[in-house]
């Protein structure tokens, strides 16, 4: 997490604080304008269902409109990205509800993007929160920027920039 305050990635930034400051309650008005840009997940048995994607949000932006209104009630695995994302995501997710506190990861891959499903490589900053619905269960917060400023052990330079550059959010 100590690398976030000095990574000069404003949205990233402003989240970790705005959780902070809500104490992750998803409907005080420090979190209310970083919803257009967050992904939220609910436990459901076993899984991790999507419960909102914000329309601003990394995963909107990256897989499309359709898939941002149709995500909603998906198993992580059955959303866009499927198996790869369940994969990257389910040990931190789990995490974040055991421990209610914050992940800062920098991660590269590639996935399929958009209506036509390609695969593209895809570099990027995420920041998990414990987060709380209204009804005071637990909520998993996802915020995403694309970028090329990370830093990823064992990782070259150039492969994180492989990403098309008309992609990053953030540099």
């Amino acid at each position: 997490m100590a690398s976030l305050w000095t990574s000069e990635c404003d949205l990233l930034i402003h989240g970790a604080k705005a959780w902070a400051e809500a104490g992750g309650d998803l409907e005080h008005r420090s979190m209310q304008a970083l919803r257009r840009n967050m992904v939220l997940f609910r436990r459901v048995g076993e899984d991790w269902i999507c419960a909102e994607v914000g329309p601003e949000s990394a995963f909107a932006t990256w897989f499309g409109w359709r898939w941002e209104k149709s995500s909603i009630g998906l198993p992580l695995g059955q959303m866009p990205g499927g198996r790869t994302f369940a994969r990257i995501a389910n040990r931190p997710y789990d995490e974040i509800e055991a421990t209610g506190g914050p992940r800062y990861d920098h991660i590269h891959t590639k996935a399929l993007r958009g209506e036509e499903a390609v695969i593209q490589p895809l570099s990027f900053k995420r920041l998990l929160m414990g987060c709380r619905f209204a009804d005071q269960t637990f909520a998993l917060g996802l915020l995403v920027i694309r970028s090329y400023s990370l830093n990823i052990d064992g990782v070259d330079p150039e492969i994180i920039r492989s990403m098309p550059e008309d992609l990053v959010e953030e540099n």
